[in-house]
């Protein structure tokens, strides 16, 4: 990892996200349309370990 000049994270190890994204679309069900339907999960992360700097003060 690398050490940005103001990041809150010391370091981070192991660290595995995952997301998933569904997508279907019908064209055509009554003439010139089409219906589209969409699921997600944004990206989180399941597995790893991070460590934050103090706080300052």
């Amino acid at each position: 990892m690398t050490e940005p000049s103001e990041s809150f994270i010391n370091s981070a190890s192991n660290v595995k996200s995952s997301s998933v994204s569904l997508i279907a679309t019908q064209k055509n069900i009554m003439g010139d349309d089409s219906l589209q339907f969409s699921v997600s999960q944004p990206n989180r992360v399941n597995n790893g370990e991070v460590s934050r700097l103090p706080q300052p003060g």
